[in-house]
């Protein structure tokens, strides 16, 4: 018996105001969760002395004590728990948009366009070649026609080329990592997510059209999801406003009280576009992300007599200010370094406050989520398409850092940094599940063991690629036995810490 069934009795009758909201067991289903996450958090932390991800630690934990390990948190418990579940996508949606400022993309254009295209491309069509290959010798799918075939196809295709920039800033939270690699990998993520939301939005059109019979009508097709792309630009942007204002405005209040406030706002503006509107939550909290950040940003340039970013000779140097860059850096800019005023630290601070458990929360819930039994049923099958997506990701990375212009010690390592899956993959097959009664369910299992494979293995691999790149703060290495990690001497981390 689960600790969620041995506390049902405190759980209290609860009407069905709420999409996801049965009667009782709500309260013990959070009960059962709080007792949980600090649990969870000492096993990261045990992680982390180990020189692994934090993270990692909440999904081996999440997956032990979840419905389909110890049983710790039932099934039914883990569902009750939606609106946590939004809430923290909501958190690390802002968070992520909130890393990006215009002045920093704008100077890595080309850097992020190549990349970004080379990733997107090499994956995805890597990915729908593997997974044609592999539909004819699947159960749920060789009984289908060739065209259906196509459209799961581009279906997985598509899940499988998103990423997950909340793991990425869990392990650059947890590294300090900063610099122009982690700003980059950073920026062609959330970047290539923003694709992937509207690409998969056409192919669910293009497979409704295939198992329906109909003719698939690509300007009426992508009318929809350009409706509901300008949509969740439109609420982000509103939804960065406010926040911009609690920013600029709430100075006198404290920075917990304005995270409280910023928190409870984006998990409530995230269930009325995802449940109300029916547009794209994801995709609208990482608009307000940015638009609170960058014009927080500029209205502060506009306060502090209009200081700009200006050149520097010790902006390479790791402990100087927001961003950083030189010659030799990937990016191939001049020094930079943004105002030293900027809002950005302000907003991704007071984010950060409740980040860490934000990401307790979010990792332990996800690694609850995942079913180990679909994983050992899809096993040959998801190692292929696994082994297929980081060939994939090896030479997209690869052939797109080096027409960059990127050294070779970063070109060696840039595919590490796009291994990650999490929220937005998950969110897009549990999509497919909805969408395709008939044969969605053990799609959506298949990629979901595919999403097992990349969520475990990515968060090493993105540690160890800021290790590469000089990108992470040894000081926040050090092993608690013996101070010094390998690769850097006890003088060269006390310099750069």
């Amino acid at each position: 018996m689960s600790l969620a069934d041995a506390t049902e009795g405190v759980g209290m009758e609860v009407d069905q105001g709420l999409t996801g909201v049965t009667t009782p067991g709500i309260l013990a289903a959070y009960t059962t969760a709080l007792l949980l996450f600090p649990a969870s958090y000492q096993v990261g932390e045990f992680f982390a002395q180990m020189h692994l991800p934090t993270i990692s630690g909440y999904l081996v934990t999440g997956v032990l004590c979840g419905p389909h390990g110890l049983g710790v948190l039932s099934k039914d418990a883990a569902d009750q728990l939606w609106l946590a579940d939004d809430l923290c996508l909501a958190a690390i949606s802002i968070a992520a948009g909130s890393q990006l400022m215009w002045s920093e993309v704008r100077t890595n254009l080309k850097t992020v366009s190549i990349l970004g295209a080379g990733v997107l491309c090499f994956t995805w069509t890597a990915c729908l070649m593997a997974m044609f290959v592999i539909a004819e010798h699947v159960d749920f799918l060789k009984h289908l026609s060739e065209g259906a075939h196509i459209s799961a196809s581009v279906m997985s295709a598509t899940v499988m080329v998103a990423r997950s920039p909340a793991s990425a800033i869990a392990v650059m939270r947890e590294l300090d990592a900063k610099g122009p690699f982690s700003t980059v990998v950073l920026t062609v993520a959330i970047l290539i997510d923003v694709v992937v939301i509207v690409v998969f939005s056409l192919s669910v059109e293009y497979a409704h059209s295939v198992h329906g019979g109909s003719d698939f009508n690509v300007l009426m097709s992508s009318l929809v999801p350009i409706l509901h792309l300008l949509l969740a630009l439109v609420l982000g942007a509103c939804l960065g406003q406010i926040m911009m204002e609690i920013l600029t405005r709430g100075r006198m209040f404290s920075p917990e009280a304005r995270a409280v406030a910023i928190l409870g706002l984006a998990g409530s503006w995230y269930y009325v576009v995802q449940d109300v509107v029916h547009s794209e939550p994801l995709l609208t909290c990482v608009v307000a992300g940015v638009w609170a950040t960058n014009r927080a940003h500029y209205k502060l340039d506009d306060k502090t007599s209009h200081l700009s970013p200006t050149a520097t000779p010790s902006a390479s140097s790791k402990g100087d200010a927001e961003t950083g860059s030189n010659p030799s850096s990937p990016c191939g800019t001049e020094s930079v370094v943004a105002a030293p005023l900027s809002s950005k630290h302000k907003l991704s601070n007071i984010i950060g406050l409740s980040l860490p458990w934000i990401n307790v929360a979010f990792f332990t819930l996800g690694g609850a989520a995942l079913d180990l039994d679909a994983l050992s049923k899809t096993m040959t099958v998801s190692i292929f398409l696994f082994c297929s997506r980081l060939l994939a990701l090896f030479t997209g990375a690869s052939v797109g850092s080096y027409l960059a212009g990127w050294p070779s010690n970063l070109v060696r390592v840039c595919w590490m940094s796009f291994v990650t899956q999490a929220g937005v993959s998950l969110g897009l097959a549990k999509e497919v599940a909805d969408t395709f009664p008939d044969w969605g369910d053990s799609l959506c299992n298949l990629l979901v063991s595919v999403i097992v494979l990349n969520q475990l293995v990515g968060p090493p691999l993105f540690k160890l690629a800021l290790i590469q790149a000089g990108e992470a703060n040894p000081a926040k290495l050090k092993s608690k036995n013996s101070g010094v990690i390998p690769g850097f001497t006890e003088s060269e981390m006390d310099q750069k810490s």
